[in-house]
């Protein structure tokens, strides 16, 4: 048995995957640190500037990871040697016979099995929450028709939105929200056009159509991604607070 997880953990491709994910643990810090003091020295910055600041630090985190990867890849291939760790604390400082040595196959199966638990564990919750939507749509909303969405409609070309979003209305929610990614749709509170005046209400669906005009649900989707796949570092979940808050 511990032969063959010698053999499945200490090929170059999953050494060099582990040694990522423990440099993410400084690189994804530097990321945000560096974010931060964007929005920090302008402090002029509009709430869109920030918006998309934030943004580009969370793309920023899967392209170093990948770049990371691939350089240890070819690393390993090149200079075996060259991509060492050595666990055992009474060792004199020499380079490890090959590149097997560097990180024993029992580190590499913790490290590695650990980071896809958490993903499982991460991915799920998030089904589990599309799939709460999913039960708000078919089972506990029901569409806005008549002149509501007719003038629903007329936002949407105002806006120059092609595809008119479905208009719902719910008693599970207090306050209009975009819902969903592939099929993302409007959410009211059930007699919200009955409790607010005109102006008011179209103020209201015009915000939220920006969101989706500005496609946010296509960014709240890579936001999940991001979380799921480096759960692990607070400073991604740091950021992610901030992007929603924004």
């Amino acid at each position: 048995m511990n032969e063959i997880t010698t053999n499945l953990f200490n090929g170059p491709l999953i050494e060099s995957l582990v040694w990522a994910l423990l440099h993410s643990l400084w690189q994804i810090p530097v990321i945000a640190g560096l974010a931060v003091a964007v929005m920090t020295l302008n402090r002029r910055l509009s709430f869109a500037d920030r918006y998309y600041v934030l943004i580009t630090a969370l793309a920023a985190v899967p392209i170093i990871f990948t770049i990371t990867v691939q350089r240890l890849i070819a690393t390993s291939v090149q200079h075996p040697l060259l991509v060492t760790w050595h666990f055992n604390s009474g060792s004199t400082g020499s380079a490890p016979a090959d590149l097997s040595s560097s990180i024993s196959p029992n580190w590499q199966v913790l490290i590695l099995l650990a980071w896809l638990t958490g993903i499982l564990i991460i991915s799920l919750r998030v089904t589990h929450g599309l799939y709460q939507i999913h039960t708000l749509k078919t089972r506990h909303s029901s569409p806005v028709c008549g002149f509501q969405q007719t003038k629903f409609a007329a936002l949407c070309r105002q806006m120059k939105i092609k595809a008119t979003p479905i208009l719902l209305q719910t008693e599970r929610i207090s306050a209009p929200a975009v819902l969903g990614f592939l099929r993302p749709m409007v959410l009211v509170p059930a007699g919200f056009f009955a409790c607010l005046p005109p102006e008011h209400i179209e103020s209201i669906l015009l915000h939220e159509l920006a969101h989706l005009k500005r496609r946010d649900y296509l960014i709240n989707l890579f936001q999940h991604i991001i979380e799921i796949v480096f759960f692990y570092h607070p400073c991604i979940w740091w950021l992610s607070s901030l992007l929603r808050i924004e």
